[in-house]
């Protein structure tokens, strides 16, 4: 059996390391957590040094690249506590080399947090796309067509794909807590 873990919100608790770390992290140069969010809900994320640098020169602070190091140093600090301890639980009954991730974003900031917090040492594999993870899931299913293979993600367009149901060995599941797991064991 091959399991592929969507990152953000499944194996990683984002919602509360994004409030907790990067919203706060501008505190230092005078920008609130609220204005650092609206920043970044309105699109305005890229990759870490863009969103810095932009939201500080939107609300007129200047960022030297020692000022830039220390909010970094804030954001990724001790980050392994946003990992998901139930899922980390349920990788390591399994077998290194049929674990992945998978996910979705800007790669040098996807894989700091992935490196940073612990997880990459738990998985095969991690594989970071830019757009849609659609691709990389059937290839990869279709590259294994003679085991089960699992994916979850917190995401329900990512799970239902028409594409998804007409490959046998593609078990998809939609996570929302770590019930939504038991039935792999199954």
């Amino acid at each position: 059996m091959k399991y592929i873990f969507d990152f953000d919100d499944v194996l990683f608790d984002t919602h509360s390391f994004k409030q907790e770390r990067l919203f706060s992290a501008l505190e230092i140069i005078g920008i609130s957590k609220e204005e650092c969010a609206q920043k970044y809900h309105k699109g305005g994320f890229k990759n870490l040094q863009l969103f810095v640098t932009d939201t500080a020169a939107e609300y007129g602070k200047t960022l030297d690249d020692g000022t830039f190091k220390i909010i970094e140093e804030k954001i990724f600090k001790n980050i392994h506590v946003f990992l998901n301890p139930d899922i980390c639980r349920f990788i390591m009954q399994k077998e290194k080399e049929n674990c992945h991730i998978l996910s979705l974003g800007d790669r040098d900031f996807q894989m700091r947090k992935i490196i940073d917090s612990g997880a990459r040492d738990m998985v095969a594999e991690v594989v970071i796309v830019p757009k849609s993870k659609k691709e990389w899931v059937i290839d990869f299913a279709k590259t294994h067509l003679d085991e089960r293979v699992h994916f979850i993600d917190d995401t329900k367009r990512h799970v239902q794909h028409y594409e998804f149901k007409i490959l046998h060995n593609l078990h998809c599941t939609l996570y929302s807590d770590f019930e939504d797991l038991k039935e792999m064991e199954l």
